[in-house]
């Protein structure tokens, strides 16, 4: 049996190689998505302070210390939607092996998606480019709200304001001229 179908047979998600002629020493461990990835697959799951990022790097869905999941705009750090159970202290979220997307605290379910129960197996959790967590089985069965749009900055004016000097060489809020670009 070749190795990594061993791994799989055993439910092993990791191995260390001591000496390719001796041993390996095996780990088995929760299946993680891994902070940095843009999918919870079926059967992984989040710890607290643990995130998936959008793969254009501007959305992330965050899980803070306090147990509130949150989807964050990361060009300003923007909470745009909550799961609302901070001070719950919810450690984990799972995409389960039944499709229900569920934020547990030790082994206490605290929240969960909805619609997302059933069918069958192979259902993620992805964050999107356009800023919303989708859990597709196969198709989109729930979502977080979209990002607002981002406020505009302000239009600085072209004109600089510009000292003239006077005779007297006093320099008074008159004495400022408007200099304007031509177009």
């Amino acid at each position: 049996m070749k190795l990594p179908n061993l791994f799989k047979a055993l439910g092993l998600t990791a191995a260390i190689v001591v000496s390719s002629q001796t041993a390996l020493l095996f780990q088995q461990s929760e299946a993680l998505a891994g902070t940095g990835s843009n999918r919870l697959n079926n059967g992984e799951s989040l710890k607290v302070n643990e995130f998936l990022v959008s793969s254009n790097g501007l959305y992330q869905l965050y899980l803070q210390g306090d147990g509130n999941l949150v989807a964050v705009r990361t060009s300003d750090n923007t909470t745009y939607w909550a799961s609302q159970t901070g001070g719950t202290y919810a450690n984990k979220l799972v995409m389960q092996g039944d499709n229900n997307l569920v934020l547990y605290r030790d082994n206490t379910p605290i929240w969960g998606a909805s619609n997302t129960w059933g069918g069958e197996p192979g259902s993620f959790l992805q964050m999107g480019n356009d800023g919303r967590a989708v859990v597709y089985k196969p198709t989109a069965v729930w979502t977080t709200s979209s990002p607002p749009t981002p406020p505009i900055p302000p239009i600085p004016d072209p004109c600089i304001q510009q000292q003239v000097s006077t005779e007297q060489g006093v320099s008074t809020e008159q004495n400022l001229k408007p200099i304007c670009p031509l177009y």
